[in-house]
């Protein structure tokens, strides 16, 4: 391959990162909204216990949704900012209880690298109408 086709490449990667950041940013915004439409079922729960816990999608800096089984689903909501949350970064409780409560913190790590991102604060278990959510 010549050095001016390696170039070409090159500037056209370089092109389309911008693109597909946004694109990402706009994906995100959207499943934020989404989740944040979710109708609420009952009262927010305090506490889960990490066994049921079957998957944790972090869906902003703010949000969590959680799945507890197939067709029940709790978003959380944090207390504060957490900026660690990103794509391919998983949740690590801290709590030795064997259940994690509002207010308990968590730990943000790099599924790959396990560089940690910093400890986040768990809030309450919101219990949420899954909907579409059960399809996917």
């Amino acid at each position: 391959m010549s050095s001016d086709l390696v170039i070409a490449a090159l500037a056209a990667f370089l092109l389309a990162t911008p693109a597909l950041s946004r694109d990402r940013a706009a994906e995100r915004a959207a499943e934020s909204a989404r989740v944040a439409a979710l109708p609420t079922i009952g009262e927010p729960r305090r506490c889960m216990l990490q066994r049921n816990i079957q998957e944790t999608r972090m869906v902003d800096d703010r949000t969590l949704l959680i799945r507890e089984s197939a067709s029940r689903w709790f978003r959380v909501t944090l207390p504060e900012s957490c900026t660690g949350i990103g794509d391919n970064r998983i949740i690590v409780w801290r709590a030795p209880t064997g259940q994690t409560c509002q207010g308990d913190p968590f730990d943000v790590i790099d599924a790959v690298s396990r560089i940690s991102y910093g400890l986040c604060t768990m809030g309450a278990f919101q219990p949420v109408d899954n909907g579409p959510l059960a399809s996917r």
